[in-house]
């Protein structure tokens, strides 16, 4: 029996995450849709029932997609192979009807999600080049198939400033801290986004800024902001307290590292270290500078 359509593989939308416990694989499909038939089509129009789920006169109606690069992502579906089960699980729940889930990570629990949620409304528009999409942070229990919106206490530093687009969810090697990157909703695409964090161990999971957003640098030498930026698979260092990244830096690419995350000390990284060279910044006290005879270009 097919439970779901076609896999999401684009660039977007598209996850294949192994859970932590390395059992269960987590991957985004579209929803299995009868076909839908034209008025024309050889029917018992006496049935109504059966002409209702048919879809009678659907079958050229338009279902909005996620745009450019992203078009067959439509209605999508979260799926769980689970290894030892060999079985594959369906979460079609109502609300996907108007979220459009992306930007997932495993829970430590290895139970439920993190995911960052697409308002499907007002309307769907092209998402591929726009990071300025409106949404917020969820997560989900596939045990209950609970699903719970973080983000919402007055205190969060997030709400405060209003950041409603999000990506690059990561949780730290214990599970204590996850983290991401966020941005305001409106504004230019590509714009400049802050790094933030949740103790997840807290009962109220209040998000606080480690990296700010920086409207303007200070100086030629100093720290530009977040921008383009991208996690890989393992961005932690062994003892959690070391977080890996890039970001476009003016005309060159970066890697960064956050280390003593909870100290908001940030540092830009090369292969080779020759130099170490301390900058100021009116936003960040304490953001170093590695230097390198490797170029980024």
């Amino acid at each position: 029996m097919k439970k779901h359509g076609v896999v999401i593989k684009d660039s977007v939308f598209a996850v294949f995450k192994w859970s932590p416990n390395e059992d269960k694989l987590l991957y985004l499909a579209e929803r299995q849709e009868k076909p839908a038939e034209f008025y024309d089509a050889d029917l018992e129009w006496n049935d109504t029932e059966k002409l209702a789920k048919l879809k009678i006169g659907d079958k050229f109606k338009v279902v909005e997609s996620w745009g450019e690069q992203c078009v067959e992502v439509k209605r999508p579906i979260i799926s769980i192979l689970d290894i030892n089960e060999e079985k594959i699980d369906i979460f079609d729940e109502e609300w996907m009807d108007k979220i459009t889930p992306e930007s997932f990570v495993w829970c430590p629990d290895n139970s439920s999600i993190v995911f960052f949620g697409l308002d499907n409304e007002p309307f769907k528009l092209g998402r591929m080049f726009c990071d300025n999409r409106p949404g917020t942070l969820y997560t989900f229990n596939f045990k209950t198939k609970q699903l719970v919106q973080l983000i919402t206490n007055p205190q969060d530093e997030c709400l405060k400033n209003n950041f409603a687009s999000f990506n690059q969810l990561s949780f730290s090697p214990d599970g204590s801290y996850l983290v991401f990157f966020a941005r305001k909703a409106d504004g230019p695409h590509s714009a400049c986004f802050a790094l933030c964090k949740i103790d997840w161990n807290s009962c109220d999971k209040i998000s606080k800024i480690v990296v700010p957003i920086v409207d303007y640098p200070t100086n030629e030498n100093s720290f530009v902001g977040i921008f383009g930026q991208y996690v890989s698979n393992r961005p932690w260092g062994n003892s959690g307290q070391i977080f890996f990244f890039t970001s476009l830096s003016r005309s060159k690419t970066a890697s960064f590292l956050s280390k003593y995350f909870l100290n908001l000390t940030i540092y830009l990284l090369t292969t080779i270290l020759n130099r170490l060279l301390v900058l100021t910044n009116s936003l960040i006290s304490n953001i170093f500078c590695l230097e390198s005879t490797t170029n980024f270009e």
